[in-house]
């Protein structure tokens, strides 16, 4: 823990925007696998049975096939069904991806802010430099070392946060084609038009 905190001590100022990033991966991340869980498993009850009136109601993923299950047993119109249909994949679709633009941003930004104390870090061992009117590796050293922290804090970021991103907008489509077959199979077993 030492080791650490001496690390972002020397790591110069864009560490501190590098560990603000990486808290925001970590709580999103959170959020994300906190959200999926929720929603995830399957359902233990077929669509026949659902339709019969039969919930599981301890899944949220399966809020749908009760909408169009009341829309169709309630003699709904094929059109309000449809719109009430595309309401709830927007609804579901902007709740996945929730978080989603962070974990890309980030993954973008934390190379450059790495570069930018990179820079800093340079820029230190120059004046240094200056300062002592000689260039030993002492002199040099720090800079180099505040450099390179930035630089390695800038990479890891953006490789957890592009992880991250990837793995949750996989999710976010196994969910999206999950809620789709639940679609036809609703619309099939209801006996009704679709």
């Amino acid at each position: 823990m030492n080791e650490l905190l001496i690390l972002i001590n020397k790591g110069g100022p864009a560490i501190w925007i590098l560990l603000a990033c990486a808290l925001i991966v970590i709580w999103v991340s959170l959020e994300k696998f906190l959200f999926y869980l929720n929603v995830s498993g399957k359902s233990p009850l077929s669509p026949d049975e659902i339709r019969n009136g039969k919930r599981a109601e301890s899944c949220r993923r399966y809020s749908y096939l009760y909408l169009v299950n009341d829309a169709v047993n309630e003699g709904v119109s094929k059109e309000k069904r449809d719109a009430a249909r595309e309401a709830f994949m927007a609804r579901s679709e902007r709740d996945m991806s929730r978080g989603q633009p962070s974990l890309a941003t980030i993954s973008v930004i934390s190379p450059f802010v790495g570069l930018f104390g990179t820079v800093i870090g340079i820029m230190h061992a120059f004046f240094k430099v200056a300062q002592e009117g000689k260039m030993t590796p002492a002199v040099v050293g720090a800079g180099i070392a505040e450099a390179l922290i930035a630089t390695a804090a800038g990479l890891l970021v953006a490789i957890i946060s592009v992880v991250m991103y990837n793995v949750f907008k996989a999710r976010m489509y196994e969910e999206i084609s999950e809620l789709e077959i639940l679609q036809y199979e609703t619309d099939a077993s209801s006996g009704k038009e679709p």
